[in-house]
């Protein structure tokens, strides 16, 4: 089954938000550890593989509000990772936490952190230290 929705995950790029976020929703449900590698993978894809040619030359001018929601997927695909892999693979957290162009990956990844470990609030203070501080704006 695992193997099935790698495979499913890796049919970009997405044309289906919808159906993406089930085949992750379904991959957090069988938590097999083989999955981390692919999700890892999936958080690091660049737009020219994530993204249909319609949204990445942007059919009207560009629009980045329809970018966002493919970033949504790299969020939760980050959320995941720290769920199949229950605590294990850090590097690849901080990696995450350290070196993701996207906010809004590196804030899911460490609300991912902060659930597995029941709120600890010594694992927020933690993770703040670890999260790269970004301007909004």
């Amino acid at each position: 089954m695992a193997e099935l929705l790698h495979a499913a995950l890796f049919e970009l790029p997405v044309h289906d938000i919808d159906r993406h976020a089930k085949v992750l929703s379904l991959i957090g449900e069988v938590r097999h550890p083989d999955s981390v590698p692919f999700l890892e993978r999936f958080v690091w894809l660049e737009d020219a593989q994530l993204l249909p040619p319609e949204v990445r030359e942007g059919e009207s001018g560009g629009s980045c509000g329809r970018v966002e929601s493919w970033r949504v997927l790299q969020a939760r695909a980050a959320q995941l990772l720290v769920w199949v892999s229950r605590g294990a693979h850090l590097d690849r957290v901080r990696r995450i936490l350290y070196e993701h162009p996207d906010i809004r990956v590196r804030v899911a990844t460490i609300d991912a952190c902060v659930d597995a470990t029941g709120d600890d609030p010594r694992m927020l203070g933690a993770l703040r230290e670890m999260a790269r501080v970004e301007a909004c704006g």
